[in-house]
């Protein structure tokens, strides 16, 4: 058995192992597992995929929260190299998000508020840096694909 590799620093003080960051706030990892069973005359699988909590700052104070997702296919494999395909994504409707990040902006609903507005350190138009917020794309919600497909 091979010795494990040597921990690799990472930004914030936190160290890599794997796929797994060990760092002042815990674990962040990414495990993705699946199986498929594959007949003469259908196919079909089965996918989940975990995110860890990821540190999305240097100083280790900011994290997204953790998301699984479940998805699925199923296929009917015809004639003439021809099949049809059911896919299922996202089968629990996780309100998962694809992506985050922390970061300063400026948004009108800050500008309205006079408590930032006058503050130099926050107002860019007055020198400051905006209001440190998380931003995100959510992934999607359950979807079902129905797929032709035809080999020439």
């Amino acid at each position: 058995m091979a010795p494990a590799a040597a921990p690799t620093p990472c930004a914030g003080g936190l160290k890599q192992i794997g796929l797994v960051t060990v760092g002042r706030k815990g674990k962040s990892g990414v495990i993705s597992a699946g199986a498929t069973l594959d007949q003469p005359h259908f196919a079909a699988s089965l996918r989940v995929r975990y995110f860890g909590p990821r540190i999305l700052d240097t100083q280790g104070d900011a994290s997204s929260p953790p998301s699984t997702t479940l998805n699925s296919q199923v296929t009917l494999k015809l004639k003439r190299r021809s099949a049809i395909s059911l896919d299922v994504f996202n089968i629990l409707n996780s309100p998962a998000a694809d992506v985050t990040y922390y970061y300063a902006s400026w948004l009108k609903s800050d500008a309205a508020n006079p408590a930032y507005a006058n503050n130099p350190a926050i107002n860019p138009a007055l020198g400051g840096s905006g209001i440190n917020d998380y931003h995100f794309h959510s992934s999607q919600a359950r979807t079902v694909r129905l797929t032709y497909s035809a080999g020439f």
